[in-house]
C-alpha cells in the first residue's frame, strides 16, 4: 500500500479511505477493503460515494481548504449505511484528502467504534499537544502520558532514564491514592517490570502477571503487585535513552491491548523520543547561543579595548568595521567607517599602491611581518604608522577580507631622530675636544723649546752688551 505514514488507520475499526487530488482512492484501511471491495479499486470519490452532490462536494471543499467537514447524509454501498466525515491532510507536497466512515446499524460495530473514538480521541490531544505554543517540553510529554492513562485505561505511567542498572522517573503520572512516585525517585532496574522491556529491545504487553512466570516471580511483581504492564524502550539520537511504560494493580479485561491501542503506545514513544531531541536540541542550541554571546562579548571587549588601532576591510579594501584607538587614531566617527576606501588612509596614493599584492585575494598567506607607511588623518594631518596586515580565510580557505593593524610611531621615530641629532652633536663636540686637547699638547711641546732658545738668546744679548 502507498503512504506508509497513514498504516496507523489499518487496525482501525472504522473503514478509512483516502483521496488524492483527481478524487481517486490511493489509500484504504483493512476494514475499508473487507466492506467495499471490489468498489474500492480505481474509483473516484464520485463513483464511489455515487453521489452528485454532498459525497463529491465534501472532498472538493477539503482541498479547497474548507474542511474538516462532517456529512449527515446516509450513504449505502454493498447494504452497507455510514455517515462520512472529511478531513484534509499533506504529505510532502502531496495534497490528500482522508474520509472516515462510521457504519449505522450493524451492532456488532459499536464496540469497535467506541474504541475508535478512544483512539482518535487520544491521537488528536497529540496533535493538540505537538502544535501547541503555550505549553512547555514537560507540559507535553505529562499531557502525552494522560492520553495513553486514558486510552489503555490504566492508572499509572512512568517515562524513566536508565543508566546502567539505575532507573530514574523523568516523568510520572499516578491515578493510585498514596501511590504517587515523584519525578526523580530512583529504581534499581532489575527490581522493575521494564528491567524486561530494556532486556528484549522490544514493547513488552503483559495483561496478567500472576499467569506469566517471567513476571508472577518477578521483583516488581513481589514488591508492587503490579497485574498488568505495558512498556516499550525509548531511543533519542540513535541511543537507548530509557522506557516508557503504564501499569495496574489490577487484571486487565480480555482484549485490552488491542493492535490499535499497541500502535498507538508506539506512536506515543516515537512522538515522546522526537520531543525529548527536541529539548536536547534546544538546550544545546541555547547553550551555545550562550556560549556564542559570550565569546561576542569578549571578542567585542578585546576588540574595541585594544590599544592598537585594527581594522578589518573587505576582499575590495574597504573598511567593515574598527575599534576605538582606530577612530581615535585617523580622527574619524564610527559611521564613517563602513565602506570608506582604505585609500582615503594613506598620505601617499603610492604607498596605497604599492600595497596592493598584500591585500589582494589571490595572497594566502598571513605574513606578520611589520612595514612603515605615512598615513593621513580626516583633518589633513600625517602620521608614520608601523602596520601588519595579513588576510582572513573561510574554511574553504578563500580570503574573505583582510585585518590592519597600525601603531602610530610618529613620536618614537622623532624622539629616535632627535637622540640620533643628539648623538651626533656629542661626537662632534667630542672631536672637537679631543683636537683642543692635541692642540694645547702640542702647543707645550713646541713652548718648552721656545723658552730656552728665548733665554739663551737673552744672554747673548747680554754678553754683547759687555
Amino acid at each position: 500500500m502507498p503512504f506508509d505514514q497513514f498504516s496507523i488507520f489499518d487496525s482501525s475499526p472504522k473503514p478509512t479511505l483516502i483521496f488524492d487530488e483527481n478524487h481517486k482512492v490511493v489509500y484504504y484501511n483493512e476494514k475499508a477493503r473487507q466492506k467495499f471491495w471490489p468498489q474500492i479499486q480505481d474509483k473516484s470519490s464520485k463513483e464511489f460515494f455515487q453521489v452528485e452532490s454532498k459525497g463529491h462536494n465534501c472532498v472538493s471543499a477539503c482541498f479547497a481548504g474548507k474542511g474538516p467537514i462532517s456529512n449527515n447524509e446516509v450513504f449505502e454501498i454493498n447494504d452497507y449505511k455510514f455517515n462520512c466525515s472529511f478531513h484534509f491532510a499533506r504529505v510532502g507536497e502531496q495534497k490528500l484528502v482522508v474520509a472516515s466512515l462510521e457504519l449505522q446499524y450493524e451492532k456488532e460495530q459499536s464496540e469497535d467504534v467506541e474504541i475508535f473514538r478512544s483512539f482518535e480521541s487520544a491521537l488528536h490531544r497529540l496533535g493538540e499537544l505537538t502544535s501547541s505554543s503555550k505549553s512547555s517540553i514537560d507540559q507535553k510529554i505529562q499531557g502525552g502520558l494522560n492520553a495513553a492513562l486514558d486510552l489503555f485505561g490504566l492508572p499509572l505511567g512512568i517515562i524513566s532514564r536508565i543508566k546502567g542498572s539505575e532507573y530514574t522517573v523523568l516523568y510520572s503520572q499516578s491515578r493510585i491514592d498514596g501511590a504517587e512516585i515523584p519525578p526523580g525517585t530512583i529504581f534499581d532496574l532489575g527490581g522493575t517490570y521494564c528491567d524486561v522491556t530494556w532486556r528484549n529491545h522490544s514493547l513488552v504487553a503483559v495483561p496478567k502477571a500472576a499467569v506469566d512466570d517471567t513476571y508472577s516471580n518477578h521483583p516488581s511483581y513481589k514488591n508492587f503487585k503490579l497485574e498488568t504492564y505495558v512498556g516499550i524502550p525509548l531511543v533519542v539520537e540513535g541511543v537507548p535513552y530509557g522506557t516508557l511504560s503504564l501499569a495496574s494493580p489490577e487484571e486487565y479485561e480480555e482484549g485490552c491491548f488491542s493492535t490499535g491501542k499497541l500502535e498507538f503506545f508506539q506512536l506515543l514513544a516515537k512522538w515522546i523520543e522526537n520531543t525529548i531531541e527536541v529539548r536536547k536540541k534546544d538546550s544545546l542550541h541555547r547553550q551555545i547561543q550562550s556560549q556564542n554571546a559570550t565569546v561576542q562579548t569578549l571578542f567585542e571587549g578585546v576588540f574595541n579595548e585594544s590599544p592598537i588601532a585594527i581594522a578589518v576591510a573587505s576582499v575590495d579594501r574597504k573598511l567593515q568595521l574598527a575599534n576605538k584607538a582606530f577612530l581615535n587614531l585617523y580622527g574619524l566617527k564610527e559611521e564613517e567607517v563602513f565602506g570608506r576606501c582604505t585609500s582615503s588612509l594613506y598620505a601617499d596614493p603610492d604607498d596605497y599602491k604599492r600595497q596592493s599584492n598584500r591585500f589582494s585575494r589571490e595572497n594566502r598567506a598571513q605574513s606578520f611581518e611589520m612595514y612603515t607607511v605615512n598615513y593621513k588623518r580626516k583633518d589633513g594631518s600625517t602620521f608614520i604608522g608601523e602596520t601588519m596586515g595579513y588576510p582572513v580565510h573561510d574554511h574553504n580557505g578563500v580570503v574573505i577580507g583582510f585585518i590592519g593593524q597600525v601603531i602610530d610611531k610618529t613620536a618614537e621615530i622623532q624622539r629616535e631622530s632627535e637622540l640620533e641629532e643628539q648623538r651626533l652633536i656629542a661626537q662632534q663636540n667630542s672631536k672637537l675636544a679631543a683636537i683642543g686637547e692635541l692642540a694645547a699638547g702640542v702647543g707645550h711641546e713646541i713652548n718648552n723649546p721656545l723658552q730656552i732658545v728665548n733665554g739663551y738668546t737673552e744672554l747673548i744679548k747680554r754678553k754683547l752688551k759687555t
